[in-house]
Formats: C-alpha cells, sequence, structure tokens
C-alpha cells in the first residue's frame, strides 16, 4: 500500500505533523507537492472560474486544492501500484489503523474509490456492508460526503478520473470525488469505511483548531460553505431522478465515527 500526502512547499510544519503520525506505525509515506494556488497567474484563476458550473465558489486556495489532487490521481495513474491512499497534509490518522495502510489486500475487487475519512455530517450507504476486519466495515455510498482529507483510490479510476475532468472543468476536488450530482462521482463504485481511518482537524478541532494546522483554505471555506447552503435544492428532472434513486435503494442514514486519539504530535 502506498501513501501519498499532498503538502505545500510552505507548509513543513505541517509534513512533520503527518511523518510523526505514519512514523510510530511504520508507515513510510510519500510526500506530492502541491500546487499553491496563490501562486497561480491571473489568467489561470480566470479561466478556471470562467469553466466552473456557477455552484461552487472558485478561490485560488480552492484551484490549488482541485489540481494538487489532480497531480495526485496523476501519480496513481502512472504508478504501479493498484491502491493508494491520498490524504492532505491535516489529518488526524487513527493509530489503530496500521492493518489498513500496509497493505490492500483487503479491499474488495468492486471498488472504485473507498473514502476514509469523516466529516461528521449524516450520509447515506447502502443497507448491506462488508466487514474488513479490526473493527472496520465498508458500504457503497450513496449521498455526498464532502471533503478529500483521506481516500484510496485505484489506478484504474485514477486514469478514468483524468480523462473525466479534463478540457473545460474545473470544480472543487471533493464535490468531483463525492457528490453523485456533480457528474463525475456517479460514473464510479464509492464505498465509505466506518469508523473513519482519518479527520481533517478542522472537522475534529473545530473552533480549537491546531494552531500548526490552519487551514489553507479559510477564509474561502467559510465563502464555499455560505455559497453552498444558499444554494437552492436541486429541481425538476435532477430532483426527480434524486428521489428516484433513494426510493428504488435499500439503504441506511450512517454518522461516521472517527475513534483515534484526536492527539497532536509535537511539531514545530
Amino acid at each position: 500500500m502506498k501513501v501519498l500526502v499532498i503538502n505545500l512547499e510552505r507548509s513543513p510544519a505541517r509534513l512533520d505533523f503527518m511523518r510523526q503520525q505514519f512514523s510510530p506505525i511504520g508507515v513510510e509515506m510519500e510526500r506530492l507537492n502541491g500546487v499553491d494556488g496563490l501562486s497561480l497567474s491571473d489568467a489561470d484563476v480566470e479561466w478556471h472560474k470562467s469553466v466552473r458550473s456557477g455552484y461552487h465558489q472558485r478561490t485560488r486556495p480552492q484551484i490549488g486544492c482541485t489540481l494538487s489532487h489532480r497531480l495526485a490521481w496523476k501519480n496513481v495513474a502512472e504508478g504501479d501500484r493498484d491502491w493508494v491512499l491520498i490524504c492532505e497534509d491535516d489529518v488526524f490518522i487513527d493509530p489503530l489503523a496500521g492493518a489498513f495502510l500496509t497493505s490492500d489486500c483487503w479491499i474488495p475487487e468492486n471498488i472504485d474509490i473507498l473514502k476514509a475519512e469523516t466529516t461528521r455530517q449524516k450520509i447515506r450507504t447502502s443497507l448491506f456492508s462488508k466487514n474488513v476486519g479490526h473493527g472496520r466495515r465498508i458500504a457503497r455510498l450513496l449521498t455526498n460526503h464532502a471533503g478529500t482529507g483521506g481516500y484510496y483510490l485505484h489506478r484504474n479510476a485514477a486514469q478514468k478520473l483524468l480523462k473525466l475532468t479534463s478540457g473545460s472543468f474545473s470544480e472543487p476536488a471533493d464535490e468531483t470525488l463525492f457528490n453523485p450530482f456533480m457528474g463525475v462521482a456517479s460514473q464510479f463504485r464509492i464505498f465509505q469505511m466506518y469508523p473513519a481511518l482519518c479527520i481533517q482537524d478542522f472537522v475534529l478541532n473545530r473552533g480549537n483548531e491546531t494552531p500548526q494546522l490552519a487551514s489553507l483554505l479559510e477564509p474561502a471555506r467559510a465563502l464555499h460553505e455560505q455559497h453552498t447552503l444558499a444554494q437552492p435544492k436541486p429541481t425538476g428532472g435532477r430532483r426527480l431522478k434524486q428521489k428516484l434513486q433513494q426510493a428504488l435503494t435499500v439503504s441506511r442514514v450512517v454518522d461516521v465515527p472517527f475513534e483515534g486519539t484526536g492527539l497532536a504530535p509535537d511539531i514545530q
């Protein structure tokens, strides 16, 4: 199992934070140099804004985040590993999750993407789930579960993702991957792990975030949340499709927990 951590050059403390979590459980992570949205040219930013759907805000940090994840997908697509765990550099890892970080033999063959984090929002999954050992289960993810703090990506799915998001496409990475109504996620078999393997600092410690992990997307994240909440619910054919899918699918509502300590290692 390969573990890929997205990290900006201006965030060495975050990289140390991740290394000090993985090292005690015997996991060697690989750093991926992310795209710093603050370094993008005005022309690049305007292009991304021009091709967005209009549903989400597209700030410099958000655009950089999306481009960073596309680099991660390219890394997976061109690599020699079937499965790679992609992490952002502000997640807390469950220290008892080592078995899920050293091998991929526990992942069923019929999965494209496996979401390993929780944002503590209620989601809908398939009624039936699979026990993957060590106190965890996985189930088909049927509704949007925002966030790209940690997810397993299969090489074939990475190749397909790159094709689907090439050309005139620019949406937040989490909406692309995990919102079935954005047009990309619906083409993959996406599962959710629970309890979650990881959680982002701003979710776990909301209002009392770890100083060294101050979000690089703030205040962009707040703008994104306000904009998203202000959007009307799907209407017409899109709304009907959503209702039909929910009615015809045997499912259940899940609140995905995180059972790690949530204690930050000592970082400078």
